[in-house]
């Protein structure tokens, strides 16, 4: 299956609105939304993220699920799996104005083995519904994974249902978790450390900064190639190039530029 374009939703739920208002800023938001999506069909886990389309790369917004494992499945997502995920490389480029898509992936069609194993042969997930909200060029998706697959469309609909009517709080909440750590400081290091380059060497190139903010802490090249879905002597040339551009021979010498 392939993105859908799907509908504006037009049938609002007031029970599921107002438990979603009710919880939209506190830590039970994810287990609220699991709840209604399990009313719906035997769902294990559901989790959510948010991302730009000049980057792609997911910030987690959310996640509940019944099995062990959830933080560490979005963390290990986060940090590179998501490179290896088919519904986000299909996903199309961002039309002016808003518009939602649904996309279903099956365990059997993700070809890399280690984010297969990971994050669904070791949870015993069959396949996850995929629901993205695109707002310009900013994107929500909430992710929804079944244990046994489901094939009837009627369920199907109605978790894109609750998906359409889920969005706007995932956006919501992913504007309000980036405001909050970057004011308490939880931002990701190499996040802090590429938006510093930014301000203080303007001329570098978007991938430049992230591969230098990413060796800045530490992460080897091969680390770094698949952070950013890249070949490690891919790495090693943006990284020269930076340094040559700003007069530098190592990552020593970068720190003390920015500090």
């Amino acid at each position: 299956m392939s993105w859908t374009s799907i509908a504006t939703r037009t049938h609002v739920d007031v029970r599921q609105l107002v438990a979603l208002v009710d919880h939209v800023d506190d830590d039970l938001f994810d287990a609220t939304l699991l709840d209604m999506l399990d009313e719906i069909a035997p769902v294990a886990e559901v989790n959510g993220f948010a991302f730009t389309e000049r980057d792609r790369n997911p910030r987690p917004v959310g996640w509940h699920g019944a099995r062990a494992g959830t933080a560490l499945r979005v963390d290990r997502y986060t940090r590179g799996f998501h490179r290896f995920d088919p519904t986000l490389h299909s996903l199309p480029s961002a039309r002016k104005g808003r518009e939602t898509l649904v996309d279903l992936l099956t365990a059997d069609s993700v070809s890399n083995d280690a984010y297969r194993k990971t994050c669904f042969e070791d949870p015993s997930f069959s396949q996850k519904i995929s629901i993205a909200h695109g707002d310009g060029t900013d994107w929500t998706i909430m992710n929804v994974y079944f244990g046994e697959p489901c094939t009837s469309a009627g369920t199907i609909q109605q978790v894109v249902d609750l998906g359409l009517l889920v969005a706007p709080f995932l956006r919501r909440r992913a504007k309000s978790l980036e405001l909050r750590r970057r004011d308490h400081g939880l931002e990701r290091p190499d996040d802090r450390l590429a938006r510093r380059l930014q301000r203080r060497f303007p001329s570098l190139t978007e991938r430049e900064r992230k591969v230098c903010a990413l060796t800045m802490i530490g992460k080897s090249s091969g680390e770094i190639a698949l952070a950013l879905g890249i070949k490690p002597g891919t790495v090693l040339t943006y990284r020269r190039r930076a340094y040559e551009r700003l007069g530098i021979s190592s990552a020593a010498s970068l720190v003390a530029e920015i500090l």
